[in-house]
């Protein structure tokens, strides 16, 4: 969108069928910025006004289409788990996916993985903490068995 591509008015009728429409929050807040822009004229200024930066102002206006307001949500919230895929299902799959794809987890399982990593980071501590305790009881060992030398020598002569 350049400033000529969309005038305020067209603007304004995005924003009220965005509300109408029930869009999200943040479909209505970006067509807010561009409106703010071909209002003002400057990129800095809007960005200013809604405290955004300037590479999130631009990286919105590339993304939007007026002929389609889905193009201003945001992308859902996908963990980054990988799966192989049957050959059959990896021939249906666009080719910039290849064998792997991204597997969404249910939002009623985010407790469950919140669990794991709370157990996880525990056991990782006090794995760290018992190496930590046994390197500690080694020095001890070790200085024992120094101290314990050098009080006492045998005599290894003939009598």
């Amino acid at each position: 969108m350049s400033q000529s591509d969309i005038n305020t008015g067209q603007l304004r009728s995005l924003i009220m069928q965005a509300q109408t429409t029930r869009q999200p929050p943040e479909v209505v807040e970006r067509l807010q910025w561009f409106l703010d822009y071909t209002l003002h004229g400057s990129v800095s200024g809007t960005c200013r006004r809604f405290g955004i930066a300037r590479t999130t102002f631009y990286r919105w206006l590339h993304r939007f289409d007026a002929s389609d307001l889905s193009s201003l949500t945001d992308a859902p919230k996908v963990l980054p788990i990988l799966s192989r895929c049957s050959p059959a299902q990896g021939d249906q799959m666009p080719e910039h996916v290849g064998a792997h794809t991204v597997q969404r987890v249910d939002s009623s399982m985010k407790p469950l993985f919140q669990t794991i990593l709370i157990a996880s980071v525990l056991l990782n501590l006090s794995m760290l903490s018992f190496m930590f305790g046994y390197a500690a009881y080694e020095a001890r060992e070790v200085e024992l068995r120094g101290s314990i030398s050098t009080h006492t020598s045998i005599d290894t002569s003939d009598e």
